[in-house]
C-alpha cells in the first residue's frame, strides 16, 4: 500500500512529467540527428540506444531523486512523517523501489520510441528487439539500481538538493567522457 501511495504522489509532480516528456523528445531528436557512416543499421541502432541511456540515466536520477527522497525535508514535514507507524526502512525501501521503477520505465519508453523511429527510418531488423531486451534487463536495470542507491546515499547524508545535483553532474560528465 505504501508503494502505491508513493507512486500516486510521484505522478502528481510536474517535475516527474517533465522527466517523462523530455527524454522522449531527446530520443526522437537523437534518432533523427545522429547519423553516422555506419553501413550496418543494427550497429547504428545499438550506438543510439547506448548513447541515449548513457546521456539520460544520470540526469533522470539526479533530477528525480530530490523529489522522491527529500520531499519531507523540503516541505518541513519530517517530524510529522517520522511520527507515523511506518518504519524508516519501509519508507526508504518504498521510495528506492519507486525511483528504480520510475527511471526504468522512463528509459524503457525512450528505448521504445527509439525503436519506433529506427523502424520508421530503416525498416525492421530481426535482432533489434532481442538487443533491446538484453540491454534493458542486463545493462539498464543494474545501472538504474546503482545510480538510485548512490542518490539515496547522497540524499540521506544531506538534507539539501545541491550535493545530489553536483554528484550527478559529475557522474554525467564522467559518462560523457566514457562515451
Amino acid at each position: 500500500m505504501l508503494i502505491f501511495n508513493e507512486w500516486r504522489y510521484a505522478v502528481r509532480q510536474p517535475l516527474v512529467w517533465l522527466c517523462i516528456i523530455i527524454p522522449l523528445i531527446f530520443a526522437i531528436m537523437l534518432s533523427y540527428g545522429l547519423a553516422t557512416v555506419e553501413i550496418d543499421s543494427l550497429k547504428q541502432f545499438k550506438l543510439n540506444i547506448i548513447m541515449l541511456q548513457m546521456m539520460q540515466l544520470p540526469v533522470l536520477v539526479g533530477v528525480l531523486a530530490p523529489v522522491i527522497f527529500l520531499r519531507d525535508q523540503h516541505a518541513s514535514m519530517q517530524e510529522l512523517i517520522y511520527a507515523t507507524q511506518t518504519s524508516l526502512f519501509k519508507r526508504s525501501l518504498a521510495r528506492v523501489c519507486l525511483l528504480i521503477c520510475l527511471v526504468f520505465i522512463i528509459s524503457l519508453i525512450s528505448d521504445l520510441v527509439m525503436i519506433y523511429m529506427h523502424v520508421r527510418q530503416f525498416g525492421y531488423i530481426p535482432n533489434m528487439v532481442s538487443f533491446t531486451v538484453f540491454n534493458s534487463f542486463l545493462v539498464l536495470l543494474p545501472n538504474s539500481c546503482f545510480l538510485v542507491v548512490v542518490a539515496f546515499f547522497v540524499c540521506h547524508k544531506s538534507a539539501n538538493s545541491l550535493p545530489n545535483y553536483v554528484v550527478f553532474a559529475v557522474l554525467w560528465i564522467g559518462y560523457i567522457m566514457l562515451a
